[in-house]
């Protein structure tokens, strides 16, 4: 199924050093030139735009499966999915800003 969004996205990729259970969560530091403030306020995305996928499975995880915590110096993540994120899976977290309008049209789109 095709996602539209009119977020876009910054991204990270961390590898997991843990597993991630069903409401656990993990942090990554925001991406390279950006800070809290790009993902707040008036530049805040829309929750249903998160997302997470692996690297190189592209499974895919959006909106309430996945939930995210700006902090002051990394982003909270947590698995709202229903399942445990393996520890060593290459997380590719999609942090949504708004503006301008990003469109990806694959089922697997890698961010």
């Amino acid at each position: 199924m095709p996602l539209t969004t009119t977020s876009n996205y910054a991204t990270v990729r961390t590898t997991l050093a843990a597993d991630v259970a069903n409401a656990g969560t993990f942090t990554v530091p925001y991406p390279t030139g950006t800070v809290q403030a790009d993902y707040q306020g008036a530049n805040a995305g829309n929750t249903s735009d998160n997302m997470l996928v692996f690297d190189p499975s592209g499974d895919k995880y959006v909106g309430a499966q996945i939930g995210f915590a700006y902090g002051a110096s990394n982003v909270t993540v947590t698995n709202n999915s229903g399942v445990t994120f393996a520890a060593g899976r290459t997380a590719v977290v999609g942090l949504p800003r708004i503006d301008p309008i990003q469109r990806y049209n694959g089922p697997k789109a890698i961010i």
